[in-house]
């Protein structure tokens, strides 16, 4: 069953900009370089540029540990870690029950 992680957070005003490059080639490695990753989805509070929702969906639970440990994304993180203004809230770890698109 598909299996979806959520989480939010802020960026520090002076990374903004780096940030938003970088997490929009990052979501991309994801998808394309992970095959567990069905997608990534990245979005910003549409008040508060600086927060962040990132919404991401794999074919099943096991594939997120196999996410944490991919090279581009300890990478990422490494590089952006101390832009993050607070903390990284979990929104969740659920299963996918239905996903329509057009």
């Amino acid at each position: 069953m598909p299996f979806v992680l959520a989480s939010t957070f802020k960026i520090k005003k002076k990374y903004l900009s780096e940030f938003n490059k970088r997490v929009r080639k990052h979501a991309n490695n994801c998808v394309t370089k992970e095959v567990g990753c069905i997608s990534f989805e990245v979005s910003s509070d549409r008040d508060d540029p600086r927060k962040f929702l990132l919404y991401e969906v794999f074919v099943d639970e096991s594939d997120v540990a196999v996410h944490m440990e991919a090279a581009h994304v300890k990478r990422h993180l490494a590089a952006t870690n101390s832009w993050i203004d607070g903390k990284v809230e979990l929104v969740g770890m659920m299963n996918r029950i239905a996903a329509p698109n057009k």
